[in-house]
């Protein structure tokens, strides 16, 4: 199959989000300096906070996660492209070729002409074109109706009129289409999209449309709906099974600095999200950044942010002589006791 679902990293004990290229100038002896903090100053700190021993502790950077293609959240699923990367012009082809098909009225190779042009799509490197895209799920349902499957012909035509709202009927597929795609009609996108984070310029393309044109988030209905994203290697395509409001989220589009935006109640969603989706089997992660240290959790199925430590004020010696805001080192934790945990599962609170 043309479809994949995406694997995340894998962990050895709860991670530990630190943010080692903020602040600090590309190739610059700052660079090593705070990846070294990060390996051993951070897991000693968390240790010494909260009690769970620095060995079950999993350093994640902020680099890392920031390369990991869109996520969804929510009810909606990704299938995303396992094989190379398509163009247009490989669908018009299967269009063509299932057209020519269904001409000689040999329905396998009809349906295996469509199906391959259905995968090649969700592999595509280029934005897609609506109308043909939509050629082809009409095509689709129109087969589906004249096996008598009117559910499925009704599904095809919904992720047709998707991509072409004023989608007309191609005198070439099958009269018996014509019923579902006037019922497809009649259903009204109620469902909604949500882009994570808000404000990105450059896409991302739903069915086609370009998000940032109409806001932050895209109305939809039940099925089958092709998203695509800006990357550093281009286009990039998946499919999207919606079932009811999602979000998708897109972790390249986020600007740092960002841990910090943990600090404040009003801008933290959008990283708790970020971090949700990207860290494998997320139930709980520390986030250390600047001098705080956060603890996020998953509750009843959102997200809860608690500070942990904050930092002191600011002094004259975190900023370098250029007048340029330099990252701080990590603190290195005084000596202390054994711990003694006051829960199995290491990640409670300690006082001090």
């Amino acid at each position: 199959m043309w479809f994949c679902l995406f694997s995340s990293l894998a962990l050895a004990g709860v991670p530990v989000v630190v943010d080692t290229a903020a602040g600090s100038d590309a190739g610059s002896d700052a660079d090593s300096d705070a990846d070294s903090d990060a390996d051993s100053a951070v897991p000693a700190l968390v240790a010494q906070r909260t009690g769970l021993p620095a060995s079950q502790l999993s350093v994640v950077r902020l680099d890392d996660l920031l390369t990991i293609p869109p996520q969804t959240i929510g009810q909606a699923v990704m299938r995303r492209c396992a094989g190379q990367p398509t163009r247009m012009e490989d669908i018009r082809a299967e269009l063509l070729r299932a057209q020519a098909a269904w001409e000689d009225r040999d329905r396998p190779s009809t349906f295996d002409h469509l199906d391959l042009g259905v995968a090649l799509m969700g592999c595509l490197s280029e934005r897609v074109d609506p109308a043909i895209a939509a050629q082809v799920f009409l095509f689709r349902g129109a087969l589906e109706a004249e096996r008598d499957r009117p559910e499925a012909a009704k599904s095809e035509m919904l992720t047709a009129l998707a991509f072409d709202p004023k989608l007309l009927w191609a005198s070439s597929a099958p009269v018996e289409g014509q019923a579902p795609l006037a019922q497809a009609r009649q259903a009204a996108p109620d469902l909604m999209i949500q882009i994570v984070p808000p404000g990105t310029t450059s896409g991302p393309w739903i069915d086609g449309r370009e998000v940032s044109q109409q806001g932050q988030a895209v109305a939809v209905t039940a099925g089958l709906h092709l998203s695509q994203y800006a990357s550093a290697a281009g286009i990039q395509s998946a499919w999207m099974v919606v079932a009811g409001d999602s979000s998708l989220v897109l972790p390249s589009s986020f600007r740092r600095p960002i841990l910090n935006l943990l600090a404040d109640p009003n801008t933290r969603s959008p990283i708790e999200t970020l971090l949700r989706v990207t860290l494998p089997d997320f139930q709980a992660a520390y986030v250390a950044d600047n001098g705080w240290l956060w603890l996020l959790t998953l509750v009843d199925d959102r997200v809860d942010t608690t500070p942990l430590i904050s930092p002191p004020p600011p002094t004259d010696d975190t900023t370098s002589k250029k007048g340029k805001h330099r990252r701080k080192r990590w603190p290195r934790p005084a000596a202390r006791k054994a711990p003694q945990p006051e829960g199995e599962d290491g990640l409670c609170e300690h006082g001090g």
